[in-house]
């Protein structure tokens, strides 16, 4: 799977393929014409944009964050006719949104292996302390360069990232359960990069190898329309509690990774944990406030985004969905978990100081107070959504 490529016909993928960005633009920008060029702090964006500079009139912008604010105050010229991008998960996020509200097309250069944002339809913002999701037009075209790559812990982060989208995957496999349709040939392509990914790193990740894999996870997420699920939710909890407590917190990719065995077990816990016809409605009252006290996100933001109550009928179906495929539940999640927990050890391994910078980063209240908050965060509703419901959610924070 790892060299064939062409199934993914917004992506441009290899050795030396910067050379590729002028004929790209040629086709959405006449020569000579004005383009909006937005960055990040990686060295090689200036690489990249001497490569536009010989093509057209830039504007450039540097990207310090991914926040609303900082993006509605990029206001292309009107004789702009385009936007390039060169950097990572920020960047990606920003440069969507901008294309988007400008109605303007663009090209992204993607520097960042552990990003799976390139390609989807969607780009999360902070508002107001908020991680919050904005439907968006994908890129027309994004290069990635493998010369232009850093190795070393940005192979660990991206191999981490793509692992856990085992998650995604269960997410998934719960919604079919529920009766909803499922992409299955999308998720099969999935699985099957994740398992060549690992199969992979045996012999030893390069960069343009996790490139690939995080081009591909990317392609497949806009095809399920799979932009969160359990992991992702919970990761972004764990960076806003880090930074509520003036904390480093570690990247969004690092947190996924870290976290992803544990969404598992917990996911595992509440199929196998015994409901009855148990559904307790949720005090979103007080979820509230330990939103504010612990994320910092202000009471008037929080109450609303807070995950809102399901019809008791609701509820109950989807309690008796797990219970009729409660097995092949817990079969294929069990699978899962431990291919995690595998996954884990191995990106520790990756990192040129053997994971350390883990040691005392995570307790286990931090990671109940996670998952407890994780429904709360936006996208589809996934298994911690139920759990919210049937009162397990609570009973992290009580313990």
């Amino acid at each position: 799977m790892s060299d064939n490529f062409t199934c993914i016909s917004d992506a441009i993928e290899g050795e030396s393929t910067l050379e590729f960005l002028g004929e790209e633009m040629g086709k959405i920008a006449p020569e000579g014409s004005e383009v909006l060029f937005l960055y990040d702090e990686r060295e090689k964006c200036q690489t990249v944009r001497d490569v536009v500079g010989r093509f057209c009139k830039i504007d450039s912008v540097k990207i310090s964050d991914c926040t609303l604010v900082k993006c509605q105050k990029i206001i292309p010229s009107e004789q702009c006719r385009a936007v390039v991008g060169a950097g990572g998960r920020e960047c990606v996020n920003v440069a969507k949104y901008v294309c988007t509200k400008y109605s303007l097309p663009l090209i992204f250069v993607a520097l960042e292996q552990s990003c799976h944002d390139y390609l989807t339809g969607a780009s999360t913002l902070f508002f107001n302390g908020y991680p919050e999701i904005y439907s968006v037009k994908p890129p027309v075209k994004v290069i990635a360069d493998a010369t232009l790559l850093e190795g070393g812990d940005e192979n660990a982060r991206g191999y981490g990232a793509t692992c856990a989208r085992l998650v995604t995957l269960f997410d998934e496999d719960v919604k079919r359960a529920m009766g909803e349709s499922v992409d299955d040939q999308t998720y099969a392509y999935l699985l099957a990069e994740i398992c060549d990914l690992i199969e992979c790193e045996k012999n030893g990740l390069t960069a343009r190898r996790v490139m690939q894999s995080a081009l591909r996870v990317s392609y497949a997420l806009e095809k399920m329309r799979a932009y969160t699920d359990g992991c992702r939710q919970s990761a972004q909890v764990l960076s806003l509690i880090k930074n509520k407590a003036n904390e480093k917190s570690k990247t969004q990719a690092e947190n996924e990774s870290i976290l992803a065995p544990f969404v598992m077990a917990c996911y595992l816990l509440s199929i196998c944990v015994d409901n009855g016809t148990g559904v307790y409605v949720p005090d979103n009252n007080a979820q509230i406030d330990i939103m504010y006290r612990l994320l910092g996100i202000s009471p008037l933001t929080a109450i609303k985004v807070v995950n809102r109550h399901e019809s008791l009928n609701g509820i109950l179906q989807k309690i008796h969905c797990l219970k009729v495929y409660k097995s092949e539940l817990i079969r294929r999640g069990e699978i899962y978990r431990k291919v995690l927990e595998f996954a884990q050890n191995r990106v520790k391994r990756l990192y040129k100081d053997r994971g350390f910078s883990y040691n005392k980063y995570l307790d286990g209240r931090t990671v109940k107070r996670c998952f407890a908050l994780a429904p709360e965060m936006r996208g589809k509703q996934t298994l911690f959504s139920l759990m919210k419901q049937t009162g397990i959610a609570k009973a992290f924070l009580s313990k």
